[in-house]
């Protein structure tokens, strides 16, 4: 009996230790992609972040998968709550389930299932579904746009990489400088935490979705269904905007709730529009039909001094009334605020009547 219990404890202590080695020992590479992510030293941390959340096995020999590979040093550019995904040792080291959910969420949100963004040559924009399972296209998809010789992802300042990447058998990929965040807010956290910012220029547009009046829209801006785009006015904006329209309307308590919801509706666009696909066409508001017209154009440029640089960036939006005439209105000066059902871009000043 003494005999059996020893081989027992002996049988326990080399499970143990070969439980050990599989989860210190890096894997057998299984199909040509997963072999190029593993030997190319410049993937070392997005290589250990796959490996450290179980999405090796998605990397399937009957798959073709284009995969947006981010540098090890764009992971060293992560921070604050992101700091513990910057190195394969700090991903390697992670044992909290919760942050290794988060870490499997931004690497599927790079992997693109049956695609082949190298072969899409002559495209202008299109929408790439991802691995990220969540509740609303926005937060599921990429935004992508043809640039010449190279893509943005998200909008201009968002990641870049060369239309061609590194084909393969199993499909492409392409190295990025940039790590892919998805959005983890609503549109209605995105609007109440600019808001509450120190100094922030920002906080009417919040201050108005609170009335009751507003209560509808403000469910809207925050279900996972919906997918909108939110220009941010700015307060010295709809104050001058509800002065051009009312002068005893000096404060927001003083606009009635028929005139507040038509700014707010204004000021949402019923597309997912990044600051690469935002430009040309009329754009469809929320706002419905008033003495103006309820669309928007927006114009502008941007430029891309190189790949590994910012972007530089100059948008204007305009309204076009009955009587066709155009008026320049307020600029952009934060852009491409990602949300889980939409995007955000800041304005300097309000859509004016």
């Amino acid at each position: 009996m003494k005999t059996l219990r020893l081989l027992l404890v002996f049988l326990t202590g080399l499970l143990g230790l070969m439980s050990c080695q599989h989860d210190t020992e890096p894997a057998v590479p299984v199909t040509q992609l997963e072999k190029h992510l593993a030997d190319d030293a410049q993937y070392s941390t997005f290589y250990a972040g796959l490996r450290k959340t179980g999405l090796l096995p998605e990397l399937k020999p009957a798959a073709l998968f284009t995969v947006l590979a981010p540098t090890n040093d764009a992971f060293t550019r992560l921070s604050g709550p992101y700091a513990d995904f910057s190195t394969a040792d700090r991903i390697n080291a992670l044992t909290d389930a919760n942050k290794l959910q988060q870490l499997r969420e931004i690497l599927q949100y790079h992997l693109l299932p049956n695609q082949q963004l190298s072969s899409l040559s002559t495209f202008g924009y299109a929408q790439f579904t991802t691995l990220l399972a969540a509740p609303s296209a926005a937060r599921r998809e990429l935004q992508v746009a043809r640039h010449n010789e190279f893509v943005s992802i998200n909008g201009i300042t968002g990641a870049v990489t060369p239309v061609k990447g590194t084909a393969l058998t199993e499909g492409t990929v392409h190295a990025l400088q940039q790590v892919i965040l998805p959005g983890t807010k609503s549109l209605t956290e995105l609007i109440q935490a600019q808001a509450q910012q120190t100094g922030s220029q920002h906080t009417l547009f919040w201050q108005a979705l609170q009335r009751p009046a507003a209560a509808a829209l403000l469910a809207e801006l925050t279900a996972p269904q919906t997918d909108y785009t939110v220009l941010l006015p700015s307060d010295a904006g709809l104050r001058a905007r509800w002065q051009r329209q009312n002068s005893a309307w000096a404060s927001l308590s003083d606009v009635p709730d028929a005139a507040l919801l038509t700014t707010l509706r204004l000021h949402i666009i019923t597309q997912h529009l990044t600051s690469s696909t935002i430009m040309g066409e009329k754009r469809p508001t929320l706002a419905g039909a008033t003495q103006w017209d309820s669309t928007l154009r927006l114009t502008g440029s941007y430029t891309f001094p190189a790949i590994n640089t910012p972007a530089h960036y100059g948008f204007e939006v305009s309204t076009t009334t009955y009587a066709g005439v155009e008026a320049q209105q307020t600029s952009f000066s934060l852009i491409d605020q990602q949300a889980y059902n939409g995007i955000m871009h800041l304005l300097n000043g309000a859509i004016k009547p």
